[in-house]
């Protein structure tokens, strides 16, 4: 505390995402001067209050108070969100898997272009139909069926999209979306909207992956028993961490951590999916 690392971390990340002492006081239920006083180091938050400011920005409590994050690299949080980076960048982190020899089966093939026509609609802001999803998977069962490995990747990859796609209110992800088709969101607003209906999905989520527990294991063990397709099936395992697709008992901050360093740990034996994990991440 002598370096007043938990002070300097809070008002990195507050400045960092482009926040005044106010709106930051506002989360904290905590007047103006109190959340200055913390970053000065004049006050010390109890416990409690730095739980609440760290998951606020997504750390953990032991990061905000031994961790120097204020000087790690920073982003702009006001930069303008652009769909196709967002969707590219997405694409860079869970890749749909296709090769010339799965696209000769035909139910493959349809799934595959059944998902690319989903991509193209979420760039120019169309609205995808709910079922769509099902019908894909559907496809790639098929597949599977017909020993196509790849289509047990691209299901994974499904689970994946679905699992980033669970809202409370459609309606206001639509005009979300739609804001972002046409410039006017930037980083702070979009990372705002999806914490706070994160709170919100949180025992939808968990029914979800429960449900899907033992399918995900059995298609990535598919993968990992594969020469070709073993990184990727070490890759979804520690994605699954990252983003919290998985019921550890542990919370979503403890398990990022887990993933993060299983990715690290893979991508230092030259996990392919890995490095362009981290290439990607570097560059949003």
């Amino acid at each position: 505390m002598d370096e007043n690392i938990l002070g300097k971390n809070i008002k990195h990340m507050r400045t960092l995402h482009g926040e005044t002492l106010d709106e930051l006081g506002n989360v904290i239920r905590a007047s103006k001067s109190t959340v200055q006083g913390y970053e000065k180091g004049r006050r010390i938050p109890d416990i409690a209050t730095i739980k609440i400011i760290a998951e606020y920005y997504g750390k953990t409590v032991d990061e905000m108070i031994n961790n120097k994050l204020y000087e790690y690299a920073e982003f702009d949080s006001t930069k303008t969100v652009n769909m196709d980076e967002m969707i590219d960048a997405f694409l860079h982190i869970l890749p749909v898997i296709e090769t010339d020899e799965a696209c000769k089966n035909e139910s493959f093939l349809k799934g595959v272009t059944e998902i690319k026509n989903m991509i193209d609609a979420f760039r120019h802001g169309i609205e995808v139909q709910g079922l769509i999803i099902s019908e894909i998977v559907d496809y790639f069962i098929s597949a599977v069926e017909d020993n196509i490995i790849e289509a047990a990747a691209n299901i994974i990859w499904c689970v994946f999209f679905i699992w980033t796609q669970q809202y409370t209110d459609l309606e206001k992800m639509r005009k979300l979306q739609t804001r972002i088709c046409n410039g006017e969101t930037d980083l702070k607003e979009l990372r705002y909207e999806y914490q706070k209906d994160a709170k919100k999905t949180s025992s939808k989520k968990k029914e979800f992956i429960c449900e899907i527990d033992n399918l995900l294991i059995e298609l990535i063990s598919e993968l990992k028993l594969t020469e070709q397709w073993s990184q990727l099936g070490d890759y979804y395992l520690a994605l699954r961490y990252v983003l919290g697709l998985i019921d550890t008992g542990y919370s979503d901050e403890m398990n990022q951590i887990i993933g993060t360093q299983m990715l690290i740990a893979f991508s230092q034996v030259g996990n392919k999916y890995y490095l362009d994990f981290f290439e990607t991440s570097d560059s949003m």
